[in-house]
């Protein structure tokens, strides 16, 4: 209990970090009743933040319809900003969704694809493999997307490499 007040009191502060944990400990109700308006709105102050896991999070309510109204342009907007602030999840799950509603450029699929397989996801390298095997992903765009993400890390920006077209 104490350590819920002292996240609580950090959350409310303005810290980030504090806000998403306090948003999934209300999300899931571990050790609290669930509540899912609550939860969205200490995402959206953690995402407001720019903090990748609250992103992902608060576009995941908007696609589920959460602690709030189901959206899912909303929550493709946070998806993006999500996989552009670094999120794992954002990135596999953007993956899977072009790889369902555009079938035909599945070469987008990839990058995201090989965001997360660079930040460690073993799902993302299993998704990407069965998506070679199927030659549904060219193997030129994989190489260019490793090319791009070797450019990227060496930059103390990643997020200013620019993309082929």
């Amino acid at each position: 209990m104490k350590r819920l007040t002292s996240l609580t009191s950090a959350a409310k502060r303005g810290n980030a970090d504090a806000q998403c944990q306090l948003a999934a400990i209300l999300a899931t109700g571990s050790g609290m009743p669930r509540d899912d308006a609550q939860a969205f709105h200490w995402y959206r102050q953690a995402a407001n933040r720019d903090h990748p896991e609250a992103t992902y999070n608060l576009a995941m309510m908007y696609w589920n319809g959460e602690g709030t109204r189901r959206s899912e342009a909303r929550a493709q907007k946070l998806l993006e900003k999500a996989a552009k602030l670094g999120s794992v999840d954002a990135h596999e799950y953007l993956a899977e969704l072009k790889l369902r509603t555009q079938p035909a450029a599945p070469d987008k699929a990839a990058l995201h694809l090989l965001h997360a397989i660079v930040a460690g996801s073993s799902r993302a390298a299993v998704l990407l493999a069965d998506w070679l095997h199927g030659e549904r992903i060219t193997k030129d765009a994989v190489t260019e997307g490793l090319r791009l993400l070797a450019k990227s890390k060496k930059s103390r920006n990643p997020q200013r490499v620019r993309r082929p077209k």
